[in-house]
């Protein structure tokens, strides 16, 4: 792991601290299965949308740091984070990065705009985004 991937994802594991401190420090979440990650598609979105904006918010005080910086770093952290049933877990940093190209590419494109630090702190704050 590169060194600017290493300090974002340092970075965002404090920031998790600052903005989701209810929620407690970020840990493993267990899927036994694919049923089990579609029953609980929700909590699963709301995580990668908060890897995304943390990452993005994390970025802001790292010099140097590029797109792929970004996309490797929150790969990193939702590998980490999420424990799949073994037969995912042979191809699940390509599928992560896949599902977190896509949804960064969702939120450029959405009618808000291009994701910035900004943004994230709105992402962040949305009381709806943590029901």
């Amino acid at each position: 792991m590169a060194d600017t991937v290493k300090q974002l994802v340092e970075k965002v594991k404090e920031l998790w601290d600052e903005y989701r401190a209810d929620e407690g420090p970020l840990q493993r979440i267990k899927f036994r299965s694919v049923e089990d990650i579609l029953k609980n598609i929700d909590s699963f979105s709301r995580i990668v949308n908060d890897v995304i904006s943390l990452t993005e918010l994390a970025s802001e005080v790292i010099e140097d740091v590029q797109s792929g910086d970004k996309l490797d770093a929150a790969v990193d952290l939702l590998d980490d984070m999420l424990k799949l049933p073994w037969y995912l877990e042979i191809a699940d940093g390509m599928v992560i990065k896949v599902i977190l190209s896509y949804a960064v590419n969702l939120i450029n494109k959405s009618k808000e705009g291009r994701l910035s630090v900004e943004r994230a702190k709105l992402i962040l704050a949305d009381p709806v985004d943590r029901a």
